[in-house]
């Protein structure tokens, strides 16, 4: 008997997977934060970063096959999928580089995100390496990779074989040179993305929900700190934990099991808190360590506990009120002109969802 089954629909899991991006989120933060107050230094030592990073990637991937597996590959959804990730992503982006590059050329030229017209045109073309700006490129590569996967998977369902044959070749060799390729290019990081879009293609079956409910809830509540715990004892350092394909595995296991609506996840992972965390996660990944870069400049005796709560505390606030004044309303509002405009132009009668 199979439990597993092919989605149908998008509408099931959101809430919880929101709290799993506010927790990778809180990782990264913990990390940068860890490397600025010396007092907490011993948290350094601990993959709070890198298994953030990689929660982000492998859920990424997740989403997308999530949002679009379930739809047509024509033209008219292509185009709403691409006016859709390209509104969440830049507008936010190239505000934050374009202030980045005045502000290190101006009157802070040792700003976190310093950078020079030339890192600025590598910046607005995704292909920056300053700071945490580096994530955005591989994210990017992947969105366009992702069409192609989209394609190749409503091919294999429609009984053509070929075009997934293809695209399972060129993943493969993609991800065997993973160890070589450099940490911008998607094939250094596409075994997270491609992990995360196959879980994300399926659902456990409701009986089987309903069967091992118990079970089930154990491992949503303890899944995530397990696996974390299996990184950091594997004693990994920043470059291997990127190239281990156990470690992508695991985190997809682990968002494929909260992704299920159950008392667990929604009690553990839907709070109110975290789902605004989740909301403004992109923001908050940002800026944290813009937050930081002026809590130290402003503060002169900032290396206590109390000093390190208070800027964690406003890594959190301040991105999240950037998020709902400045993040969203930008991202609406191109989403908008985009769909008015270019969706007409490309698809007839095409309306953007997603």
């Amino acid at each position: 008997m199979s439990y597993l089954f092919l989605k149908t629909s998008s509408d099931h899991g959101v809430a919880p997977l929101n709290g799993i991006r506010a927790i990778a989120c809180i990782f990264v933060v913990i990390t940068h934060l860890a490397l600025s107050f010396p007092v907490l230094s011993i948290l350094i030592s601990l993959p709070f970063s890198e298994f953030g990073v990689g929660v982000f990637f492998t859920l990424s991937g997740f989403l997308m096959s999530h949002l679009y597996f379930s739809r047509h590959w024509n033209r008219k959804n292509v185009v709403s999928y691409t006016i859709a990730r390209f509104s969440r992503i830049a507008p936010a982006y190239w505000l934050i580089v374009f202030f980045s590059y005045v502000l290190s050329n101006t009157i802070l030229p040792d700003f976190v995100y310093s950078m020079d017209a030339h890192n600025l045109l590598r910046h607005i073309f995704f292909g920056g390496s300053v700071s945490v700006f580096w994530s955005i490129s591989p994210e990017v590569q992947y969105y366009v990779f992702f069409v192609f996967f989209w394609f190749a998977f409503s091919a294999f369902l429609s009984g053509r074989f070929v075009f997934m044959i293809l695209f399972v070749l060129v993943s493969i060799v993609m991800i065997c040179f993973r160890v070589v390729s450099p940490g911008l290019l998607l094939s250094s990081k596409l075994h997270l993305f491609l992990v995360g879009s196959c879980f994300g293609a399926f659902n456990l079956k409701p009986e089987l929900l309903k069967k091992y409910k118990l079970l089930i809830g154990i491992l949503q509540a303890t899944c995530i700190p397990l696996v974390f715990l299996y990184v950091y004892h594997s004693g990994v350092n920043y470059l291997m934990f990127y190239n281990r394909l156990d470690f992508a595995f695991l985190i997809g296991l682990s968002i494929f099991l909260i992704s299920h609506s159950t008392r667990t996840s929604e009690a553990i992972f839907s709070g109110r808190i975290l789902k605004v965390i989740g909301a403004a996660s992109f923001s908050i990944y940002l800026l944290h360590d813009v937050v930081i870069y002026f809590f130290l400049k402003i503060v002169a005796n900032s290396n206590t506990v109390t000093m390190f709560a208070i800027c964690a505390i406003l890594c959190i606030v301040l991105p999240v009120i950037f998020s709902i004044y400045i993040e969203m309303p930008l991202c609406r509002l191109v989403k908008s002109r985009l769909s008015k405009y270019a969706v007409p132009f490309f698809a007839k009668n095409a309306t953007v969802s997603g």
